[in-house]
């Protein structure tokens, strides 16, 4: 499942959204940002017009592959580090729970996850949704994941490698 699926999936529902038309405004968020930026880069008769938040328009460096820059860069523990390795990071949160680890998700996610001790907070510490997230919205994820479990979304996380390499040829930047 690479960034040409995700974009292709875009486009399709954009064409479902609006028919008539098919261009949108576009507000992407983190990784969301990052597909926001490919959307316009190869499909920009789809947008209207982009507004992103937190992530800049990544080009790809020949010299380095994307996932060994942020592991030099933020270390082995760093969450796109930790991602990597099939199974891993999944058996961890396995034995967390995915209730526990959804909060954390949602509430405070940390950039770095060691090994043995992946949240800030102790297990037993309770947690607080903020004032924005509902416990009726926070458990729709919970809901999810339980019966999806983590290995899709986190594909995305060990697609980086691949796909970055993938659409380099046609930025022209």
């Amino acid at each position: 499942y690479t960034c040409f699926h995700i974009i292709g999936d875009i486009v399709e529902l954009i064409d479902v959204l609006d028919p008539d038309e098919g261009k949108v405004f576009v507000v992407g968020h983190d990784w969301g940002a990052y597909m926001a930026w490919l959307l316009c880069l190869f499909r920009p008769d789809k947008v209207k017009a982009l507004v992103n938040l937190s992530v800049p328009f990544l080009r790809s460096h020949r010299e380095i592959k994307p996932v060994d820059f942020w592991r030099s860069y933020y270390g082995a523990d760093h969450y796109i580090s930790r991602f990597q390795k099939p199974g891993e990071i999944e058996g961890e949160f396995a034995e967390i729970g995915v209730e526990r680890v959804e909060k954390e998700l949602l509430t405070d996610f940390p950039v770095i996850l060691p090994k043995g001790k992946l949240f800030k907070r102790p297990l037993d510490e309770p947690i607080t949704l903020p004032s924005w997230l509902s416990e009726e919205e926070a458990n729709y994820y919970v809901t999810v994941f339980q019966k999806t479990g983590y290995t899709g979304a986190l594909n995305f996380y060990r697609n980086f490698n691949r796909y970055m390499f993938m659409w380099d040829k046609y930025c022209l930047l």
